[in-house]
């Protein structure tokens, strides 16, 4: 039976919603596409979620997917906006927190999803990666030695829009090391590319070059990351 039944309003996720009229939605093996209007689309497989609409406009979300060969689980809160604002772009803001976690990897985004014309959400984002160097495999880059690089965390203001994810004034430890500054991250081609300025107290990369900046990466990189 029909346990809530959601008020139309003028936003279009809102009306979708209200439409389907369940209370409860279970999905297994499903595929879920992300489309954008300047990257590749997003391919989710394998996908296994519980889907649960709760009074006052609240759903939440969990379960997991594949991506890239990996298994994600994610968890997620997300607030319907008004039914009626003397601010149209409101009708299209839902506020949500969402975690996701894949191997030594935890992700939480904390703010505001906006779907009025591209997706894009702007908030707080807290990474937190305990096992970096598999993680950067994972992503693409194939670094040699075993030394160094276990653990990197970042959180701070984050702004996310296509391809591109931006973090200004941004806490930044790796490895031990603590640092702030800004960091973006694009994921729009085929393997992401990272771009950071950051400003550390103390710095010490004895780990990482234990065999030698020159064998630490087996492939041409342009990346700046250490800048006074």
């Amino acid at each position: 039976a029909r346990e809530v039944a959601l008020a139309d309003s003028s936003s279009p996720l809102t009306r979708t919603i209200a439409n389907l009229g369940f209370a409860r939605l279970f999905i297994e093996n499903g595929r879920l596409t992300i489309t954008g209007m300047s990257r590749p689309d997003l391919e989710l497989s394998g996908l296994k979620s519980e889907i649960v609409v709760r009074s006052r406009g609240q759903i939440t979300a969990k379960g997991q997917f594949s991506l890239a060969g990996q298994s994600v689980t994610f968890d997620a809160n997300l607030s319907l906006p008004p039914e009626k604002s003397e601010r149209p772009l409101d009708l299209y803001q839902y506020p949500l927190r969402l975690t996701l976690k894949t191997g030594g990897l935890t992700a939480t985004l904390d703010g505001k999803v906006d779907v009025f014309g591209s997706l894009r959400f702007e908030g707080n984002a807290d990474f937190a990666a305990t096992r970096a160097r598999a993680l950067l495999t994972w992503l693409g880059l194939q670094l040699k030695g075993r030394n160094g690089l276990e653990t990197i965390a970042i959180k701070g203001g984050a702004r996310w829009s296509d391809s591109a994810l931006a973090m200004d004034r941004a806490k930044i430890e790796i490895d031990g090391n603590e640092a702030t500054g800004a960091v973006s991250i694009d994921h729009g081609a085929k393997r992401p590319s990272i771009d950071a300025t950051l400003s550390f107290q103390t710095l010490d990369l004895s780990k990482l070059f234990d065999a030698g900046p020159a064998a630490l990466i087996n492939e041409d990189l342009n990346l700046e990351l250490w800048r006074a």
